[in-house]
């Protein structure tokens, strides 16, 4: 009773699965950081300390398609990095807020009220996040390692000098001014 072509099932309803939702200008997929705890937090812990990773890969040489991933580690516990989140498309998503709504929402959730495990509340604290220099312009907003104001942790202008990159401080007069445009 089965087609003879596997496109013919493929042509019939499309699945749809929840917690997917478009990031222009691909797609995401949430798949939770609470669920995540409970389901790879195996030992009894006083409190749960987070590692966050995100990072962009791409999936082909042929194509533009790539996943940005959002992952966690809990630290401390059993050496697992599960999903949080997993984001598909052909650049990478437009808005940074956007991409993180879902994990920042959750997030918040959790470090305000904790989470519960086997009848007790845990506190949750997220103590870290890696990403390379990519992935850490990318989601603070910022532009890459190697364009004008760049850094992330101080104020500093770039200029081409003999086709090199050369940093230099601000003086305070340009200083104030810049903080108020930002």
């Amino acid at each position: 009773k089965l087609p003879q072509d596997c496109r013919t099932l493929l042509a019939g309803h499309k699945l749809t699965i929840g917690n997917i939702r478009k990031v222009i200008p691909g797609r995401y997929y949430h798949f939770g950081l609470k669920n995540g705890i409970k389901t790879f937090t195996s030992t009894k812990l006083t409190e749960i300390n987070l590692a966050i990773g995100v990072d962009g890969l791409p999936l082909t040489k042929s194509s533009n398609s790539q996943f940005w991933p959002l992952l966690a580690y809990i630290i401390g516990a059993e050496k697992t990095v599960f999903p949080v989140g997993i984001y598909h498309g052909y650049t990478k998503p437009k808005c940074t807020n956007e991409f993180l709504s879902d994990f920042i929402l959750e997030a918040k959730e959790l470090i305000t009220e904790g989470i519960v495990l086997n009848g007790s509340i845990i506190q949750v604290r997220i103590k870290l996040f890696t990403c390379d220099a990519p992935a850490k312009s990318f989601i603070l907003n910022i532009k890459g390692h190697l364009g004008f104001y760049s850094c992330s942790r101080c104020i500093l202008e770039v200029n081409i000098m003999k086709d090199k990159f050369v940093f230099h401080t601000l003086k305070t007069s340009q200083l104030k001014k810049h903080i108020k445009t930002m």
